[in-house]
C-alpha cells in the first residue's frame, strides 16, 4: 500500500494509506483510509514498517534524532498488531544528521538470517549496519562499517531490497528528480562467483557500474559500454539488466554486430596493434571465432548489415581519401578482408564515420560525426551524392554512436559525454534535446550499441 504519514492533533502517528489492489482498476484513484497508532510522533523522526520478532506481523521502527545535533539516534520497535509493547530505546552508532535508515538483512559477517537488521547511510557513502538478534537487550548493538560507493545528498531518499535476486540486498538511492542508482549488494548475477559489497568492487576492472535513468523513462533502449584500458564490456538490456564480461585487450577499438546471422548482436574488436580484427559469436568471455587481418594503417573498421541480408559484415573507412568501402562478407579466419563489392566518396577530413538503418528499410548505411561541433550527417544509399540529412546534437567532445533507442525500426543518434557520465539518446534524426539520458560508466569509456537480448 502506499503510505502516508503525518502527526495528529495529539501527537501521535497518523496514517493516510491507498490499498493497492492488483490489477490496478482506475489509476491510483483507490479511496483512502486514515488510521492512527498510539505511537508517540512529532514529525522529526524517520518511521519504518518490518518484522522485528519474525512474528508475522509489522512493527514500527521509530529512529528519533538525538538531544543536540550529532549525539547518537534511537531506536524504539513498536511491536505490532496492537503496538502496545516496545523494544528500546536503543542508542545507534549514529547520528540522524546526514544519515538515512533502512531495514534489510545482512548480519556483520555479511551473512543473512532472514531478520531485520537496520542500515544507516550516510552522505560520505559510510554504510552502518546495525544488526539485529533475539535478545532485546544486544538487538542491533553489534555493527558493521563498510565505505560503499554510494553518493547521497541531503534531499536523497534511500532504501534497500533484493532486486537483483540473489538473495542480498541492494542499496537504492533515489534523487528528487526520480534518478535511482542501484548498489548492488551479495553475490552478483552478472559476474558469477564474484563478490559484491557495496564497495569500489562495484567499480573495479571486472564489474560492470550501475546505471540510472535521469527522470521517467519512456523508452528500453539496449546499449554498451566498452572500457579501452581493461578490455571490460558492460551490456545493457531493454529492462535495464546488466551483463558484463571481459574480451580483448587495452587499447582495442570496440564494435558490435550479428557475425553469425542469429539476430543477436556480440562483440568485436580490432587490435591497431597486429591489424587483426577479433570477433565473437556469445557475449561472454573467450577466444575469438572469427580473426582476420584488417585493411591499411590508419583505415576505421565499420561493422553493419550493409545488403540487409540479417548478417553483419565489416566495411572500411578511409580517412586519407574519405572513401567508404562496402564488404558484405565476413574475413576469412585467419585471412584478410574479402574484396570490396563497391567504393564510394563521402565525408569531410577529421570526421568519424558510423553505420546504422536511418529510414527502417532494413540495410545499414553510412554517416559522418564531427566531434568539434556536434555536426552529423549521413546518405541512405550506398552511392555517391550529398547527405541524405544533417543536423546538430551533442556538444564539442561527445563521443557518438547510434542505435534503435525506441524499438521504431530506425537507428538515431546518441552521444556519451565524458563530463557528465552520461549517455544522452535521441529518438528521431533530427535536431533537439535528448529524449533519454542514463547516467553510467567512466570518463574513459566508450559507448556501443547492439541487439544483446539479455536475459
Amino acid at each position: 500500500d502506499l503510505v502516508y504519514l503525518y502527526p495528529t492533533t495529539d501527537s501521535t502517528l497518523g496514517l493516510l494509506y491507498f490499498p493497492m489492489i492488483f490489477p490496478l482498476e482506475g489509476g491510483y484513484n483507490l479511496p483512502p483510509v486514515t488510521d492512527s497508532l498510539p505511537i508517540p510522533y512529532d514529525g522529526s523522526q524517520t518511521v519504518l514498517f518490518d518484522d522485528h520478532n519474525l512474528d508475522g506481523t509489522m512493527d514500527a521502527f521509530v529512529f528519533s534524532p538525538g538531544i543536540t545535533p550529532g549525539d547518537p539516534a534511537s531506536l524504539t520497535v513498536w511491536l505490532g498488531p496492537d503496538f502496545a509493547t516496545t523494544v528500546g530505546p536503543i542508542d545507534l552508532a549514529v547520528p540522524s544528521d546526514g544519515h538515512r535508515f533502512a531495514i534489510g538483512d545482512r548480519n556483520t559477517d555479511g551473512t543473512i538470517d532472514g531478520r531485520s537488521d537496520l542500515f544507516a547511510l550516510g552522505t560520505d557513502g559510510q554504510l552502518v549496519v546495525h544488526q539485529g538478534t533475539t535478545d532485546p537487550t544486544t538487538t542491533y548493538a553489534s555493527t558493521a562499517t563498510i565505505q560503499t560507493q554510494a553518493t547521497m545528498g541531503a534531499s536523497d531518499a534511500f532504501f534497500v531490497a533484493d532486486l537483483d535476486g540473489d538473495g542480498h540486498d541492494d542499496l537504492f538511492v533515489v534523487e528528487p528528480s526520480g534518478a535511482t542508482t542501484m548498489y548492488r549488494g551479495g553475490a552478483s548475477t552478472h559476474d558469477p562467483g564474484i563478490w559484491h559489497e557495496w564497495t569500489a568492487a562495484d567499480t573495479s576492472n571486472w564489474s560492470c557500474p550501475t546505471s540510472s535513468i535521469v527522470g521517467a523513462l519512456s523508452n528500453t533502449p539496449q546499449v554498451a559500454l566498452f572500457n579501452p584500458q581493461t578490455g571490460l564490456w558492460c551490456l545493457r538490456g531493454k529492462y535495464g539488466q546488466l551483463q558484463s564480461f571481459q574480451y580483448g585487450e587495452p587499447g582495442d577499438y570496440p564494435m558490435m554486430g550479428d557475425w553469425d546471422c542469429d539476430g543477436v548482436d556480440t562483440p568485436g574488436v580490432y587490435r591497431e596493434s597486429d591489424g587483426y580484427l577479433y570477433l565473437r559469436n556469445s557475449n561472454t568471455p573467450g577466444d575469438p571465432d572469427v580473426e582476420f587481418s584488417f585493411s591499411s594503417p590508419g583505415d576505421v573498421p565499420l561493422a553493419g548489415d550493409f545488403n540487409g541480408n540479417g548478417c553483419d559484415t565489416v566495411s572500411i573507412y578511409r580517412p586519407s581519401n574519405q572513401t567508404f568501402y562496402i564488404i558484405n562478407q565476413l574475413g576469412q579466419k585467419d585471412g584478410g578482408l574479402r574484396a570490396a563489392e563497391f567504393s564510394y566518396v563521402f565525408g569531410s577530413p577529421g570526421d568519424k564515420p558510423f553505420a546504422g538503418d536511418f529510414n527502417g528499410n532494413g540495410q545499414d548505411t553510412v554517416g559522418l560525426h564531427r566531434e568539434s561541433t556536434g555536426f552529423i550527417y549521413y546518405r541512405n544509399t550506398h552511392t555517391q551524392h550529398n547527405a541524405s540529412n544533417q543536423f546538430f546534437f551533442g556538444i564539442p567532445g561527445d563521443r557518438f554512436v547510434t542505435g534503435d533507442w525506441n524499438s521504431d525500426g530506425k537507428d538515431t543518434p546518441g552521444v556519451y559525454r565524458p563530463s557528465a557520465r552520461s549517455l544522452y539518446l535521441r529518438y528521431t534524426n533530427s535536431q533537439g534535446d535528448a529524449d533519454e539520458t542514463i547516467r553510467w560508466g567512466d570518463s574513459s569509456w566508450l559507448p556501443v550499441s547492439g541487439r544483446f537480448q539479455l536475459p
